[in-house]
Parts: structure tokens; sequence; C-alpha cells
């Protein structure tokens, strides 16, 4: 997609992980003057969601209410933002960090992710969000094969998603069982072509043949 743009595209060895890659970047944007967004630590992509898609939920839910708010982390903007946006008076009761987590067998890690199958949603890369500073968040631990399914589920409803969406939304109805009649805000980040070649399309593929 990004050829057909007209970008090009650079590749950094695997064992680099994420961390490879940002570095990678950052020679890049210095060789050639280019715009570096850093989106793992510039706190303008917090406030784009504390500013933006936090009140415009606000406007929308109703009565203004929101109960909880679920969201995985990768860059952390999405979680911060809407907790900063939604509880500037007081309204988010509840914080639920979703977290996917492997449960059959071992697979190759990409840097610190908690699990490779759900590319995005990891540690210790991001200055803008640190699990230590917020005591009341309560960790939501998904398979990420219970996200891929609910992925593919959300896919066959009509909602064109990739895998971080699938974890969200299923820790998300996980937490509703903890609050009752809540009011529960979470994303849907991404969007399926993205992750043609990963684990969401090698069984998905196979189920929509049958």
């Amino acid at each position: 997609m990004i050829r057909a743009y007209g970008g090009t595209v650079h590749f950094c060895s695997r064992d680099r992980g994420i961390h490879g890659c940002i570095e990678e970047s950052e020679r890049l944007a210095a060789e050639s003057g280019g715009f570096l967004p850093r989106q793992f630590s510039n706190p303008e992509n917090v406030e784009a969601h504390e500013f933006g898609t936090a009140r415009e939920i606000l406007n929308q839910i109703p009565g203004g209410r929101v109960d909880a708010v679920v969201s995985g982390v990768g860059t952390g903007r999405t979680l911060v933002g809407l907790m900063r946006g939604c509880n500037s008076d007081r309204r988010v009761q509840r914080t639920f960090l979703a977290r996917p987590v492997e449960l059959h067998g071992k697979h190759e890690q990409e840097c610190c992710s908690f699990s490779c199958r759900i590319p995005g949603v990891m540690e210790c890369v991001s200055t803008l969000f640190r699990e230590s500073d917020y005591l009341n968040l309560t960790t939501i631990e998904v398979s990420d094969d219970e996200a891929l399914e609910t992925t593919r589920e959300l896919i066959r409803l009509g909602f064109p998603v990739g895998p971080s969406s699938g974890l969200n939304y299923r820790a998300a109805m996980i937490a509703a069982d903890h609050i009752s009649a809540a009011q529960i805000v979470t994303v849907l980040p991404d969007r399926l072509e993205r992750y043609f070649s990963t684990d969401l399309f090698g069984p998905y593929s196979g189920a929509a043949a049958q």
C-alpha cells in the first residue's frame, strides 16, 4: 500500500524489533531532514484523544456518562487520552488495561510485546504511558486466540478491523461483567487490510472457505 502511494519501504531485521525500527526512522529523518512524528513520545498524540476523541464520545454517549474506559496499550495515547478527557469531572469510575496473553505454546516475541500475534500492543516502548503511574488501573488478560476470534466475529458483522480491535472489544465485554448497568467506552483502533499476512487471516480464510 505504501509503495502504491509512491512511498519507499525500509526494512529492519526481526531481531532489532520495534526499537530497531524507531532507531532507523530517526536515522533516515536526520539524513533527509524529514518530519518525525515520534508517536511513542509526542505528547500531542495523547492530547488528540484527550481534546478530540474524548469530547466526541462525551457529546454522543447517553447522558455524557462514562463508567469505564477499556484499551490495550501500544503508544498509550488512547488509554491515557480517554482517561484524561473523560475524567475531567470525575465521570470515569474504572479504567481497564487490555492485555493479550499467549496460552498455547510460545511464539517469537517482537521486542516486548505481550503476544506477537496481536501486533502493536506492547510495553516498555512508550514514554506516554507507564502502568505504575496509574494505581487504580485494572488489567484484563485476554488470550490471543480469543482476541483473534473476536476480531473475525467483528469482521463478519461488517466491521473491517484488526487484532487490537478484537482485543479491546473482548476486554470491554469482560469489563461489563465487573460493572452492572455500565456505559463502557473502548475503541476499534485498526483496520483489517494491514493484517493480511498475519495469523488473523490464516485460520479465518480457511473458515470462510468452509
